[in-house]
Parts: C-alpha cells; sequence; structure tokens
C-alpha cells in the first residue's frame, strides 16, 4: 500500500515497490532530447513561416497552432519517456488518460474551437468589407454579380412570388437556404452576409469538434485553420459554396464520429447531411456508392456484412436526393430541370476535356431562340450522347487524364486553395499526416481510418465530372466544385496528425501495448456532445428543407400597380431597396466600410474588370449603386445607378424611372431615378 505522501509524489502514476518521484529515474539526456525535438520542430517552423514576425493579429494564428501540435507532440514524447523509464526502474505505471476521454478538456476545447472559428472568419469577412475587396462574383466586395446576382433575385423571387425561377430551380436548396435569411432579415444583404458567415463558422466548429473528440485539440486546430483557408475567398459572396461547405462540415463530422465509434444512425444522419450539401453545391457524388458500399462492412455484426445498414444507407442517399424535387413541387415553377447544368458537363468531357461554357460557343442558338430550360439540356444531352457515339475514345482519354492528373498532384487536387502555411511548410504536415494514417494508426481504429481513404478514392473517382480539363491548378474558382467534400481533407489532415500525436504518446508502451490511447468507458460512450450533435443536425436538416416552405406559403405578392407616370420614353423599374443592400460611392480620404466603399477600391472591383459592361467604370463619388429583383419582370437582374441619396428609402418598394446603360444577357444596368413609393418599410 502507498501512504498519502507517496500518492502525492506520484502524481498520475502509481509505484509498486520503490518510493523515489519518477523524475528522478529521468536521466537528463531524455529531458535535453524532448526540449531539443521541441526547439528543431518550432526553428523548422521559423524558417519556413517568414511572415510570421509582420503577421497581424489573426495572422499569428497558424503559427500558433503550429506551435500547440509541436508542444503536444514533444509533450506526448516527454510521456513516453517518463513511462518507459518507469517501467524499466521497476515501477508500475498507469499512464495518463487520452486528453478526449476528460470531459472537462472536451468542453474547454470546444469552446476555444467555437471561440476560434466565429473570429476568424468573421474576421475575414469584415477585413473584405474594410477597403472593398471582392472577387469575381462580387462588386466592391459586396453587391453579387454573375452567378452570385442569380442566386440572389432566386430567393427574392421566392419572398415576392412565391416560387423559384427556372434558373435557380436547376439547384434549389442553396437559394432556399438564402431565402430563409433574407425573409428574416427583410432582405437585407449586409445581415444576409453576417448570419451566413456565422452558420458557416459555426459548422466549421462542429467538424474539428469531431476530430478532437477522437484525436485531441491540437488535431482539431488544424482541421479548423485548414477548412477555414479554404473558406476564405468565398466568404462574402452570395454562393452556394457557403450552405454546401456547412452541410458538409456537419454531415462529414457526423460521418466521423458514427465510424470512428461505431454509431450507425449518426452515421446515417451525416450521409444523409452529405448528400443535402452535394444537392446545394454538386460536386464528388461518386463517394456516395462507395460509402454506401462500406458502410455496410465497417457497421457489420459478428464478421456478416451488415445489409441492414447498407439498405439505410442507400435510402437516406435516396430519400436526401430526392428532397430537392420534392420541394420543386411546391416552390419551383412550371418549367425547370433539376441539376440541368450537367448536361455542360457531359458535352464537354465528350468534346475532349473543353471550358464548361464550350456548348454556348458552339450552340449559341440554343440560347438565343427563347426556349425553356428544359428543352434546352434535353438538347445538350442529345448533342453530348451524339459525340460520344461518334468518338467516345476523346471521353475515355479526358477522364482518366484527369484521374492521374489526381493522382500525381495530390497536394494541388486535394488542397487547391492557397493556405495560411507556405508551400513547404504544408506539404511536410500533409506527408506526416499521410504516413500516419498509413501507419501509426490502432488497429481498432483501422477500419475507420479506411473509411477516410475510401471517401478520398470517391473524390479521386468523381473529378472528372468536375474539371473537365487535363492539368493540375490552384485556384478558389475552379477549388469550388469541391466546397461539400472539402471538409473531408480537412478532417483527414486533422486525424492523421492526430495519429502522429497518439503514435509518439506509445512509444512508452510495450509492442501491441495500446493502453496508452485507451479510452475510458465515458469516451467510448456517446456523450453529451454526441446527443447535441444529432438534435442540431436535424434542426439543421427541418431548417434547410421546411422552412422555405414557409417562405413560399408567406410570400408578400407584391402589387405593382400601374406604370409609373412621367416617364416618357425611360424604362419603369419597380424595385424593392431592402436595407443595407446598396454601395455608396464615396471619397478615397472617407472612411469606406460596407456599404461604403472608395472610388479607388470600386474601381479595383468592378465587372468591368471581369468581362462585364464597361460602364461599371463610370460610378464617381456621390452615386449609390444597388441590384435586386425588377417585381415589372421577374426574369431580369436589375442593376441600378443612383446619383441622389437612396438611403431615405431603404426597406420601401419604389417606382424608379431608368435609362439603360448596359445589357449583358439578364445582368441589366441602368441609371436611375425614384419617382414613387410604393410601400413602406416592411
Amino acid at each position: 500500500m502507498l501512504d498519502q505522501s507517496n500518492m502525492e509524489s506520484a502524481g498520475p502514476y502509481r509505484r509498486s515497490e520503490k518510493k523515489s518521484p519518477i523524475l528522478m529515474q529521468l536521466p537528463v539526456g531524455r529531458i535535453v532530447l524532448v526540449l531539443l525535438t521541441a526547439g528543431v520542430l518550432f526553428a523548422f517552423f521559423w524558417a519556413t513561416y517568414p511572415h510570421f514576425a509582420r503577421a497581424k493579429i489573426w495572422g499569428h494564428l497558424p503559427s500558433l497552432i503550429l506551435i500547440w501540435l509541436c508542444c503536444e507532440i514533444a509533450l506526448s514524447l516527454h510521456s513516453a519517456c517518463n513511462l518507459r523509464a518507469g517501467k524499466e526502474a521497476g515501477i508500475q505505471m498507469e499512464p495518463p488518460v487520452a486528453q478526449t476521454s476528460r470531459r472537462t478538456h472536451l468542453y474547454a476545447g470546444a469552446f476555444i474551437l467555437l471561440f476560434i472559428s466565429l473570429a476568424l472568419n468573421l474576421t475575414g469577412l469584415l477585413q473584405k468589407w474594410d477597403g472593398g475587396s471582392g472577387w469575381y462574383y462580387s462588386i466592391g466586395g459586396f453587391l453579387p454579380w454573375s452567378d452570385a446576382a442569380g442566386f440572389m433575385t432566386g430567393a427574392k423571387s421566392l419572398i415576392e412570388f412565391g416560387q423559384l425561377d427556372s434558373w435557380t430551380a436547376r439547384r434549389p436548396l442553396g437559394v432556399l437556404f438564402y431565402s430563409v435569411i433574407m425573409k428574416f432579415t427583410g432582405q437585407n444583404l449586409l445581415q444576409t452576409y453576417l448570419i451566413t458567415t456565422i452558420f458557416v463558422a459555426l459548422s466549421f466548429a462542429f467538424l474539428s469538434m469531431a476530430v478532437m473528440r477522437t484525436h485531441g485539440l491540437a488535431a482539431g486546430l488544424m482541421s479548423l485553420l485548414l477548412i477555414s483557408d479554404f473558406f476564405e475567398p468565398y466568404n462574402g459572396l452570395f454562393m452556394t459554396e457557403q450552405p454546401g461547405l456547412m452541410l458538409g462540415s456537419v454531415g462529414i463530422g457526423l460521418l466521423w464520429l458514427g465510424h470512428f465509434f461505431r454509431r450507425w444512425k449518426y452515421a446515417m444522419l451525416g450521409l444523409f447531411i452529405f448528400t443535402l450539401a452535394l444537392s446545394v453545391r454538386a460536386g464528388v457524388f461518386l463517394a456516395l456508392p462507395l460509402i454506401c458500399a462500406y458502410a455496410g462492412r465497417h457497421f457489420r455484426s459478428k464478421g456478416v456484412y451488415s445489409l441492414k445498414v447498407f439498405g439505410t444507407a442507400v435510402v437516406a442517399v435516396a430519400f436526401s436526393l430526392g428532397t430537392s424535387p420534392i420541394l420543386l413541387k411546391l416552390v419551383g415553377p412550371k418549367a425547370f430541370t433539376y441539376q440541368g447544368n450537367f448536361a455542360h458537363t457531359l458535352y464537354s468531357l465528350a468534346k475532349g476535356g473543353q471550358a464548361w461554357n464550350l456548348i454556348e460557343k458552339e450552340h449559341p442558338e440554343l440560347f438565343s431562340e427563347g426556349l425553356t430550360e428544359d428543352v434546352i439540356t434535353k438538347r445538350i444531352y442529345g448533342y453530348a450522347l451524339d459525340e460520344l457515339k461518334s468518338d467516345w475514345g476523346k471521353f475515355a482519354k479526358t477522364v482518366s487524364g484527369i484521374w492521374f492528373d489526381s493522382l500525381n498532384h495530390p497536394l494541388n487536387f486535394f488542397f487547391p486553395v492557397q493556405f495560411s502555411f507556405n508551400k513547404s511548410t504544408f506539404s511536410i504536415l500533409l506527408s506526416l499526416a499521410f504516413l500516419s494514417l498509413l501507419l501509426l494508426h490502432r488497429a481498432k481504429d483501422r477500419s475507420s481510418i479506411a473509411f477516410l481513404f475510401v471517401f478520398l478514392f470517391g473524390i479521386v473517382l468523381s473529378s472528372p465530372f468536375l474539371r473537365l480539363v487535363n492539368g493540375y491548378w490552384q485556384d478558389a474558382s475552379t477549388a469550388r466544385v469541391y466546397a461539400a467534400s472539402a471538409p473531408l481533407n480537412c478532417l483527414a489532415f486533422g486525424v492523421g496528425l492526430g495519429t502522429l500525436v497518439q503514435g509518439v504518446r506509445r512509444l512508452g508502451t510495450r509492442q501491441g501495448d495500446e493502453s496508452a490511447d485507451k479510452p475510458t468507458p465515458a469516451a467510448s460512450a456517446t456523450g453529451f456532445f454526441e446527443r447535441c450533435s444529432f438534435g442540431l443536425s436535424v434542426l439543421l436538416a427541418a431548417f434547410v428543407l421546411v422552412t422555405p416552405i414557409y417562405v413560399s406559403a408567406s410570400h408578400l405578392e407584391p402589387k405593382v400597380g400601374n406604370v409609373p407616370d412621367g416617364c416618357a420614353d425611360q424604362v419603369p423599374i419597380v424595385l424593392r431597396l431592402a436595407k443595407s443592400s446598396f454601395l455608396e460611392i464615396v471619397e478615397d480620404s472617407a472612411k469606406d466600410i460596407i456599404p461604403r466603399v472608395s472610388a479607388t477600391a470600386y474601381s479595383r472591383n468592378n465587372p468591368s474588370l471581369a468581362n462585364g459592361p464597361i460602364q461599371f467604370a463610370s460610378l464617381r463619388p456621390g452615386m449609390f449603386l444597388t441590384v435586386g429583383l425588377n417585381l415589372l419582370d421577374p426574369s431580369e437582374i436589375a442593376y441600378v445607378v443612383f446619383q441622389d441619396d437612396i438611403r431615405p428609402y431603404e426597406g420601401h418598394k419604389v417606382q424608379i424611372c431608368a435609362v439603360q446603360a448596359a445589357s449583358l444577357k439578364s445582368h441589366k444596368m441602368y441609371l436611375g431615378q425614384v419617382v414613387k413609393v410604393l410601400e413602406g418599410e416592411d
């Protein structure tokens, strides 16, 4: 028996016979080795991250997370040395319990991940708004342009008229998500961006918590940093990447927890939500049959393949894919083609790997005859099948070439955007994560790790239908097709580094003894975190699938009245000027935070620089620019420039007399003036 003093001196370890403190049994060389290891890791990081000293406060976050990982590796090495030295000294040791089994650490880690996720992604949004930095799909870093404008007006169409337009009906779930937010914000664009970013940040926190739950806080932080980096180019855009990333993160997090803890119901819910993510942001559909097939093997009972789980997985996928067509019957237009833009993809592949819009160049008559979406799609499929019949070799060569490029350039394929770490640092970390997943995982985790590789193989298998052209790339505009599945890449990266930490910790155990990472019963059982995640996921699915029906049923039924008096030969327009949904061009000396943008910042981010009308470049300080749904012609996306202050009309529906300044398909630019207020503030 040990007396109280001996128990205190032993700390978390138990000693059988000898009473000398454990630190007395450690050679000085082992302590020096641990310190040197930490020092070398930090020196490597410092040398490969040159912006450390010059970065702003949030720019230091990658360095701090990497330092945390280095310290965790060093402490795990210290623990392993301590444990082995105790055994050599004849002291019976009980290794410290893994971090993921400690409820206190779990809650503290969850709070850290939640705080960092919100701070990191909201800061990224505010930085875009401070100075009006934008991208191809935004004007001045705020107003939607191109596809983004189509998604926004589709959401407005549901709010105003109770149904989507035919263009957004091709992939409706993302627009339905936005319509719910815009309904409750009064179509306030600034608040819509803000709430969307909060939703996405919460989903990233959940994904990283799932990694932390199984492989520790450092691994969760790495996954969080990586997925936030992927999201950065799309933050503040009105695109389907945001809800796709949100649902993908939640679904993949549940899939991982379900497979790791062998809770098949969690995995099935995760599969359902991940399939919803693919309906929002079309992507790696060929991964779905692989996940279903592997689920039956992973959740087998007594070595027998589980047809029950396999069947449930198939039903979950089928039901999830069927939700969009069902919703379109309720809130969609009369003529539409669900996922109709896949016809463009198939035609491009059949032609040997060309640009997505190749059909528009080779058959412009399809888009100039006023045909409906369903007719256009059927004709494109017909052209694609004719090409395949005449020369299927082009298709086969392109598909095989893209598969080869995906495997030959894994860094650019799986992580095709610019991340916080430079390429050297990230390449080494990625190599360590990959080798750890292959070589250092525990035997009991082998099936869960295999699930990650099956999923990654499904991403590669789907790549030809997403990339279209041979060659590797590193560009946010092409990476967005992987938005729904990108959380899996980031989760696998974090799990790999967490496996490395666990492997180092096991150095102190005998070969084949995995007690150092053996979780307590509380860690293996379904805990509070998993139960909450299950409930929140159900609420999220209801938010995306059920709430839009209310939005449609409570649509505003706008009454536009007569054509505005006094417009003469000008164009009459009826817009709802929602709050904080415009740009005000100001002098460079004025403070420029959205919705105000300096003239210089606007000149760097407007459609005239992206094959848009050159008239957009003519805006000067004192002018206002807004975009909205022309209630007199719901098929038209109207950009209206005002020379007078429109802030007194915020939240009102107004009649405008305008002169058309430019036209680009459905995107038209007008110079207008408010002549009448039709409805007051909502």
